[in-house]
């Protein structure tokens, strides 16, 4: 891997590959095309990029900027890129729609950040714990049907 000096951006078409795991979603949705333009920048003529990004809209984290998978690919291509694969990540379909029912039917978020702690009574730990044991079988069986549309995470291969 090329070093750089401190301070100076990579040169136009720099790398053969350029990676971003769970980063998008770390940045506000109006900076989040500039990302995408500079990473389409420095990836060579024929390189590639991968990224994994949380797609969930229910995620209730405050520091995430979650991506909408149309926008994200819309982005790409209108800077230079073709998608070549999508592959959803992470189903666990039963937690999901818990968190969903939890949100619509009390609208209350699961995690308090100024208390530190979780808003979960012990019903709802109980519920949470088989639905993880539940999901884990039919995670693989979504993976293999290749689901996309379900998935919380999203898997983008893009050549440039």
């Amino acid at each position: 891997m090329a070093r750089r000096k401190r301070g100076r951006p990579p040169k136009d078409e720099s790398f053969d590959l350029v990676n971003s795991i769970t980063v998008l979603q770390h940045i506000p949705q109006k900076e989040k095309k500039e990302a995408i333009k500079e990473m389409c920048r420095v990836t060579k003529k024929g390189g590639y990029i991968t990224i994994i990004e949380l797609v969930d809209k229910f995620d209730d984290e405050q520091h995430m900027f979650v991506v909408d998978k149309k926008d994200i690919i819309k982005e790409f291509e209108k800077n230079g890129c073709k998608i070549i694969k999508i592959m959803g990540v992470e189903y666990i379909p039963l937690v999901r729609l818990l968190r969903y029912m939890q949100f619509r039917i009390k609208g209350k978020k699961t995690i308090n950040r100024k208390q530190k702690k979780v808003n979960l009574n012990f019903f709802e730990w109980w519920i949470l714990k088989i639905s993880l044991l539940v999901s884990y079988p039919i995670e693989h069986f979504l993976f293999k049907l290749n689901k996309n549309d379900y998935a919380r995470n999203i898997c983008l291969l893009i050549r440039k």
